[in-house]
């Protein structure tokens, strides 16, 4: 994708975390998610050049 000012940038994986969960309710039933992949992205200039890596802080 691209943003308003033409940089590109290119989502790539990360490892993922766990994280903790708080208590589940009794009346919950299910699989809980215990792993969470930061969104991170390889950012370009419109030209092609690399500019960096950005990692999105998450919930």
């Amino acid at each position: 994708m691209t943003d308003s000012d033409s940089r590109i940038w290119v989502s790539v994986y990360a490892p993922a975390k766990k994280i903790s969960l708080p208590p589940r309710p009794a009346n919950r039933t299910g699989p809980r998610l215990y792993w969470q992949q930061p969104a991170t992205y390889e950012v370009l200039s419109a030209a092609g050049k690399y500019l960096g890596r950005v990692v999105l802080p998450m919930r």
